[in-house]
């Protein structure tokens, strides 16, 4: 965004009436234009990915050359670079500005509104994934804690009670195979 100031404060200045600078600025962002060719050639025009947990990924389909964004961000710059202008502005130059950049904002409004549903979408997908990787983590941290909590000498108690009703049921069960038909009846 800092190019984009740049390079309209410079169109701005070097702008001799505001025909001249809304023209300027309308070729800066028109197809071909500086801001297409310079500023969001290195920008991808398709999915975005961002990685989750799980091996799970959110895709978001952005596009920085969408006709929407380009006309916000031109309504935004003609408006940022009024203040470089190199020409005088006059309150019919005002009221003219500010009637065009109602109507080509109004257009660029839909685009732009589509664009942050869909980042919406995609930031709630990620917040509910945060939600259940911290809830995760805290039953995680609770079953680790119950097994550092254990008490050794109970566990150890436990177990020599359980070894010797399981010593007992033996005994009872090698004497039980020693006996005779008659012994049992």
């Amino acid at each position: 965004m800092e190019a984009v100031r740049s390079d309209i404060a410079s169109i701005a200045q070097n702008s001799t009436d505001f025909g001249t600078y809304l023209a300027d600025v309308t070729a800066y962002f028109d197809a071909g234009g500086a801001f297409e060719t310079t500023i969001v050639s290195s920008y991808a025009s398709e999915q975005a990915t961002f990685p989750g947990r799980d091996g799970k990924s959110f895709g978001v389909d952005l596009d920085a050359r969408s006709a929407g964004l380009k006309e916000a961000i031109a309504n935004a710059a003609v408006l940022s670079g009024m203040r470089h202008v190199g020409f005088d502005v006059s309150e019919l130059v005002k009221s003219s500005a500010a009637s065009m950049l109602l109507t080509r904002a109004s257009a660029a409004d839909a685009d732009v509104s589509t664009m942050q549903a869909q980042v919406g979408v995609l930031e709630e997908r990620i917040s509910d994934d945060r939600e259940a990787a911290v809830s995760e983590r805290l039953d995680a941290e609770k079953r680790l804690s119950d097994l550092v909590g254990i008490d050794e000498y109970d566990v150890a108690t436990r177990l020599n009670a359980e070894l010797s009703r399981l010593e007992a049921a033996y005994a009872i069960t090698a004497r039980r195979s020693q006996l005779r038909l008659t012994n049992f009846l």
